[in-house]
């Protein structure tokens, strides 16, 4: 189960668990008053008790409706999905797990590389991302010294490991789609997280469209859903059904004609990585590896490059800063504090920095 799907279940448990506890202070209500059929089934959704090989989402089309009129929901949607204000409660969160996800999946679509190029516009994860590669691409030539593709490398980033170097990549994804969620679209109106709410509420308003199927035996029959909200049923495909569709869709209408973040990448990718791969090819390892020689021909070279080295993350840092101090970066911190019982439950990664 996606983080996504998992949120959005987690959530309407405790939906349905608040409103019981409310209802049951005024007038002390029994499960099977709630749901006669299957009063067992209310206890386990309060309890969030899920059976995952019989029914790992409880929440069941006649159950949704038994429980909004008993427990007072305008419908089944409010008790599958919320209200307006729950939406816009856990929209932002939602976002990040969404992305999470994608970032995650091993298929590697197009969702994945059209974020990828979002996120490659943030300074930050461009830089970091881009550095990883170069550490896998120089890992092996390096690996019986200390295991690091470069020390000088690694010494101006002030990263003493490559777990680190993962850590930054991690923490500035995650701040990096914070980011990506107050996008402005091209023409100014609305940011990437308003048009997201648009594309999920159209998601999770769908009912069941067809009044009539047929059996195993090809009798046509009448669906016993017609007109009922799709609620949890076949919710993990229908998601990266949205995923792979429109939620592609949303993330290429915000693609940047022009990015600093992108700019970096290159520098590090071109300039850096170029350097790194001749300081290796001027240097061999002592035999008992403790340290790197150079041949007394290669010495002015060795140091050009060096030169080169710190002259590119010097103006790396100058874009960076360039790009805070243009957007800001105080309303990450704040819209992460705002949400975070949320996000502390998708990931606790992104509250290092705080």
């Amino acid at each position: 189960m996606s983080k996504a799907t998992e949120l959005l279940i987690n959530l309407a448990y405790q939906r349905v668990k608040t409103r019981f506890d409310e209802k049951n202070q005024q007038n002390n209500i029994t499960l099977a008053s709630i749901y006669p059929e299957d009063p067992r089934l209310i206890g386990r959704i309060l309890r969030n008790e899920r059976i995952p090989k019989k029914n790992s989402n409880l929440l069941t089309n006649h159950s949704a409706n038994a429980i909004a009129e008993s427990l007072d929901f305008k419908d089944d949607k409010e008790v599958y999905w919320g209200s307006d204000a729950e939406i816009d409660h856990y929209l932002l969160p939602l976002f990040l797990a969404a992305c999470l996800d994608v970032l995650e999946d091993e298929k590697k679509g197009r969702v994945y590389f059209l974020l990828r190029q979002l996120l490659f516009d943030f300074v930050p994860y461009a830089k970091w991302f881009s550095l990883h590669e170069i550490c896998t691409a120089h890992y092996d030539r390096m690996k019986k010294k200390t295991g690091y593709p470069s020390d000088e490398l690694f010494h101006i980033c002030n990263i003493d490991s490559v777990e680190e170097l993962n850590l930054e990549i991690s923490l500035s994804a995650e701040r990096g789609i914070i980011r990506l969620s107050q996008l402005p679209s091209t023409n100014g109106e609305k940011v990437m997280l308003d048009v997201f709410k648009n594309t999920f509420c159209d998601f999770s308003s769908k009912s069941e469209d067809k009044s009539k199927t047929r059996n195993k035996k090809g009798k046509e029959v009448r669906k016993r859903y017609h007109g009922m909200n799709l609620g949890f049923r076949g919710l993990d495909n229908r998601w990266q059904i949205f995923i792979e569709h429109e939620f592609s869709n949303l993330l290429e209408q915000f693609l940047p004609s022009d990015s600093i973040g992108l700019r970096v990448r290159n520098i590090v990718l071109n300039d850096i990585s170029l350097s790194v791969k001749s300081e290796l090819e001027l240097t061999w390892l002592s035999p008992d590896f403790s340290s790197r020689l150079l041949t007394k021909g290669s010495q002015n070279k060795y140091d050009v490059i060096s030169a080169l080295v710190s002259g590119a993350f010097d103006y790396i840092d100058v874009l960076e800063k360039y790009q805070q101090d243009r957007e800001g970066d105080d309303y990450i911190d704040e819209m992460i504090t705002k949400n975070k019982a949320l996000l502390k439950s998708i990931t606790p990664i992104i509250f290092l920095m705080q």
